[in-house]
């Protein structure tokens, strides 16, 4: 132990080591290719130029403890791998199988290992993008998502529109200035959409989610010309499911003039640009135009027809009705005639009879009128008589009186000594007045009990 702590390394000697024997096992002359799965791609366009990425053993039995392989690509030699990359429509993402050649670089300074990208295989990328594609497409066909929407009828009127575009583009500004020059009160609905890159696919299906909540009659996805690369967003298998069961009719108009991408595939309707997208929808409004100006046409049309037939056939009916009402109206007045003379006839008898029975019925209600007179007259004078002979005032005035019986509060007619109590006040009533008297004692006449127990 003694004799290592004699002679220990410094880092840099221990880096110098390492870096030999790396050099010797993975000289620069040898063509090294390597494969993985790309975990993390820095800033596409990064500032100083360079491309820096994260590759992964895709078949390595832990993913959480897969060997990463940091990846470098100097900025000369990506300018133009970037560019091939992009002439054949791809943009490397995370999750994308490449393989790539290079050479391994170990990195002094900080004791970093690290490989050198000088070139990508694009055969075998473009094949694997192109089967996973075609993969793609075959699934969505076996699920009937290729037709689904498909299936849906755009509205005669598809007035509502909710569109996903990024505000502010030519793809976004063509579109809507189809609706806007068509006259039609077009009501448009806009999600503010990223339509390229990385987070693109996310973003499209989060704005269609949200359009679902509104009451539309179409959807709508623009996006104006592109690379390839710029378009691989449309052919993502999250984009396309959310196209395909959309409750309402997606039109595409996504700016390509090579192969349909999968979105448009599985889309109601699909335009090569957003223009002619927009055309579309004020095409359809204007065809419903037409067929209602033309059914229009045609009800006006009949209407005059009809109009003209009524008029023609009610001219020569009223014709007819005329003649046939002067026949009538002839004929009528002849009857007419001859019953006002038989009336006038039988008037004057009816007249001349009823006459004399007025005559003969106004003499008998005289006479009884009068007989009926006599004898309520006589009536009359009987009870008056009687009225005068049963008059009190009358009675006084032959010598009889009216006596009534006083406490202070209240008085009665007194018809018998009974009727009242020694004290009490009598008032008794005589022709010309009355006199006021106290009870002070009581006699009772012996004739008058005699005739009341008889």
């Amino acid at each position: 132990m003694s004799s290592l702590r004699d002679t220990p390394l410094s880092i840099s000697s221990l880096y110098a080591e390492l870096g030999a024997v790396v050099a010797k096992a993975f000289p620069r002359s040898r063509e090294l290719w390597v494969k993985g799965e790309i975990q993390k791609v820095s800033d596409y366009f990064h500032k100083s130029g360079h491309c820096y990425i994260d590759l992964i053993d895709p078949d390595y039995p832990d993913p959480a403890k897969a060997p990463v392989l940091r990846v470098k690509c100097w900025k000369q030699t990506w300018s133009v791998l970037r560019s091939q990359l992009s002439q054949e429509g791809i943009e490397l993402a995370a999750g994308m199988n490449v393989v790539i050649n290079g050479y391994i670089d170990f990195y002094q300074v900080r004791g970093e290992v690290s490989f050198i990208l000088e070139g990508i295989d694009l055969e075998s990328l473009l094949g694997r993008l192109a089967l996973e594609r075609k993969r793609l497409i075959e699934s969505l066909s076996k699920e009937g998502l290729l037709e689904l929407n498909k299936s849906i009828d755009i509205p005669p009127v598809p007035l509502r529109v909710g569109l996903v575009a990024s505000p502010g583009t030519e793809g976004y500004s063509d579109f809507i200035g189809q609706l806007m020059d068509s006259g039609y009160g077009f009501h448009v609905i806009i999600v503010p959409t990223q339509v390229q890159g990385s987070s693109a696919a996310k973003s499209i299906v989060a704005a269609l989610d949200l359009l679902i909540s509104y009451e539309l009659d179409v959807a709508v996805i623009v996006r104006g010309g592109g690379s390839k690369a710029d378009l691989l967003t449309f052919d993502d298998a999250s984009v396309a499911r959310r196209v395909a069961t959309m409750p309402v009719p997606v039109l595409t108009g996504i700016g390509h003039t090579g192969d349909q991408s999968v979105v448009d595939m599985v889309a109601n309707s699909s335009f090569i640009t957003p223009t002619s997208c927009g055309r579309r929808l004020v095409e359809v409004i204007d065809s419903y135009m037409e067929t209602i100006q033309s059914s229009a046409r045609q009800i006006s049309s009949l209407a005059v027809e009809s109009i003209t037939y009524a008029e023609n056939y009610f001219a020569t009916l009223s014709g007819k009705i005329a003649t046939a009402g002067n026949r009538a109206l002839d004929n009528q007045a002849k009857v007419v005639t001859s019953l006002a003379g038989k009336l006038a006839s039988q008037a004057l008898v009816h007249l001349v009879r009823e006459r004399e029975m007025l005559k003969h019925v106004s003499k008998r209600l005289s006479d009884s009128a009068m007989r009926a007179i006599s004898y309520n007259v006589a009536v009359a004078e009987n009870a008056r008589r009687l009225t005068l002979a049963y008059d009190p005032i009358r009675q006084i005035e032959r010598g009889y009186s009216i006596t009534w019986v006083s406490d202070g509060e209240s008085k009665r007619i007194m018809r018998s000594i009974r009727d009242a109590d020694i004290g009490n006040t009598l008032i008794t009533r005589l022709s010309d007045g009355s006199v006021h008297s106290r009870i002070s004692a009581f006699s009772e006449d012996a004739s008058a009990r005699n005739e009341d127990r008889q």
